[in-house]
C-alpha cells in the first residue's frame, strides 16, 4: 500500500478535480427568492427538496441565507454556496452523508447541529470532500458515549482550506472527538485548515466510580490521519469530575491517535489534555496537551508541536 503522505496527494488532486468537473444539470436554492418552489424548482426553496430532485452527478448552487437541516445525501452531488450560506441544525444534526453518498460541498458554513449521539454538525459514513467551508459551534452529548461534536466519520473525508472550531463533546459517559471523531476503517485528510478550540469533556461520576475519559478535544481517529499545512491549536480533552474516586482521563487534548498518524508541515499548539480531581482521591491521567498516540505509525514532518 502507498505511504499515507502519498494518498493524500492522490486525494487533493480529486478534489482540485472537483473543482473543474462539468457536472451532468445544476440546480439553484434561494429561500427569499419570491419565484421559489419545491416543485418546479425555479429556484428551489429549501436545499432538501434540491437533494431529491437532483440526479447523480449535479451540481445545487445556494443562494445566501439560513438553511435548516437535517440534509441527507445518498448520491453523488457538488454543492456550493454563493455567498454567505449557514446551514444549520437548532435541534438536531446538520447534514447526514449515507455510505452510498459522494458530496462535494463548498463555500459554506456548517453551525449550530446540536442532538443526543453522534456527529452534531455532519455525519460521514460515505465520501465527503469539505472545500473553503466552516464547522463551527456544534454539540453533541447525553447518551453513554458520544462522538463527533463536529464532525463524525466513519468513511472518507477530505478538508482543504477548512475551519473546525468551537465544538464539543460533553456526554454523560466518555467523549472522544470534539472537534471531528473517526472510526478504524476510515480515512481523514486535512490540509491547509485549521481544528482549533473544540471541547471533548468526559461525564462527572458519583456513584463511586472513577471520572468518565475524554480524548481528541481536536481529532479522535482510530483509522488513518493525514494532516499538512494545518494548525491544530487551543482545543482541550478533559476527564471528567468523580465523586469519591479518582477524575477520569484527558487524553490528547490535540489529536489522539490509536491508528495511523501523518503529520507534515503543521502547527500543534497550545492543546490541553487534563484531568479532574475527585473528591479526596487523586487525579485521573492526562497524557498528551498536543498529541496522544497509541500506535507505532506515526510520521512528523516540518513540525512544531
Amino acid at each position: 500500500m502507498y505511504p499515507l503522505y502519498l494518498r493524500t496527494a492522490s486525494a487533493l488532486a480529486v478534489i482540485l478535480i472537483l473543482r473543474g468537473i462539468a457536472w451532468s444539470a445544476t440546480l439553484y436554492v434561494d429561500a427569499q427568492s419570491p419565484t421559489c418552489d419545491n416543485t418546479a424548482g425555479a429556484p428551489y426553496c429549501n436545499l432538501q427538496a434540491a437533494i431529491n430532485a437532483a440526479a447523480d452527478g449535479d451540481t445545487i448552487l445556494i443562494s445566501s441565507g439560513t438553511y435548516t437541516g437535517e440534509f441527507t445525501i445518498a448520491k453523488s452531488l457538488a454543492i456550493q454556496g454563493m455567498g454567505d450560506v449557514q446551514l444549520v441544525g437548532y435541534f438536531g444534526r446538520v447534514l447526514s452523508v449515507t455510505p452510498a453518498g459522494t458530496l462535494a460541498l463548498s463555500n459554506v458554513t456548517v453551525t449550530r447541529g446540536s442532538l443526543d449521539g453522534n456527529g452534531g454538525g455532519i455525519l460521514n459514513a460515505g465520501t465527503l470532500t469539505l472545500i473553503d467551508s466552516t464547522v463551527i459551534s456544534n454539540s453533541c452529548g447525553t447518551m453513554s458515549s458520544s462522538c463527533g461534536g463536529g464532525i463524525h466519520n466513519s468513511g472518507r473525508l477530505m478538508l482543504d482550506r477548512c475551519t473546525i472550531s468551537h465544538n464539543s463533546v460533553a456526554p454523560l459517559f466518555d467523549a472522544q472527538g470534539g472537534g471531528i471523531y473517526c472510526t478504524g476503517s476510515s480515512i481523514l485528510i486535512i490540509s491547509n485548515s485549521a481544528v482549533c478550540y473544540n471541547i471533548a469533556n468526559g461525564g462527572t461520576s458519583d456513584h463511586g466510580h472513577a471520572g468518565h475519559a475524554a480524548g481528541g478535544g481536536g481529532i479522535w481517529s482510530q483509522g488513518d490521519v493525514c494532516l499538512v499545512n494545518s494548525t491544530i491549536a487551543g482545543n482541550m480533552a478533559s476527564g471528567g469530575y468523580a465523586l469519591g474516586y479518582r477524575g477520569g482521563d484527558g487524553l490528547g487534548g490535540g489529536v489522539y491517535s490509536a491508528g495511523r498518524l501523518d503529520i507534515r508541515h503543521c502547527t500543534v499548539a497550545f492543546n490541553e489534555a487534563f484531568t479532574e480531581a475527585g473528591l479526596n482521591d487523586p487525579p485521573g491521567l492526562g497524557r498528551g496537551g498536543g498529541i496522544c498516540s497509541l500506535s507505532s505509525s506515526i510520521t512528523m514532518l516540518n513540525t512544531v508541536i
